[in-house]
């Protein structure tokens, strides 16, 4: 009778530590998953934003810490990329009224509610060159938290068009 509870007590500590490798191992894959459609997000948004003001024909405000900016595109029609919803945005004159189409999904949001920084600086020969920042967050618990994922994106364009 002793054998057989020594025997059924190393069992249960061997089945409590393969248990919890196993947790640990999916949490690590979930959180590691979390990070890759995060990241696949914001970079998705960046270069549709890069792209759309890389071939704008004009912008109608160029300064710093702006929260939206403005351009006339390929189209001859007014564009504008902001924060709305919690996503990246892109509101279009292409319709009347206005239509607003997200660079991201609603899958990740962004963090501080609705912050996109736009930062367009004037360069020789009126070249204009636009930084443009915003972070992503996945999770409601604070940065450090287990089930939550924030990530800065970030990157600069230099208009081709000279106004």
């Amino acid at each position: 009778m002793i054998e057989l509870l020594v025997v059924v007590s190393i069992t249960v500590m061997l089945m409590m530590t393969v248990s919890v490798f196993f947790l640990t191992f999916i949490v690590g894959s979930n959180k590691a998953a979390f990070e890759q459609k995060v990241k696949h997000d914001g970079e998705t948004a960046l270069d549709q934003a890069a792209t759309m003001l890389r071939n704008a024909r004009s912008i109608e405000t160029c300064a710093t810490n702006m929260t939206s900016i403005s351009f006339t595109g390929q189209d001859n029609l007014t564009t504008t990329l902001t924060g709305a919803s919690d996503r990246v945005a892109s509101v279009s004159a292409i319709t009347t009224p206005a239509t607003t189409f997200y660079l991201t999904s609603d899958y990740s949001l962004l963090t501080p509610t609705n912050s996109v920084i736009f930062d367009c600086y004037l360069g020789t020969n009126n070249q204009r060159y636009v930084d443009i920042t915003f972070t992503l967050k996945k999770g409601t618990g604070t940065n450090n938290d287990q089930n939550t994922i924030s990530r800065e994106f970030k990157t600069g364009v230099t208009i081709r068009n000279n106004f």
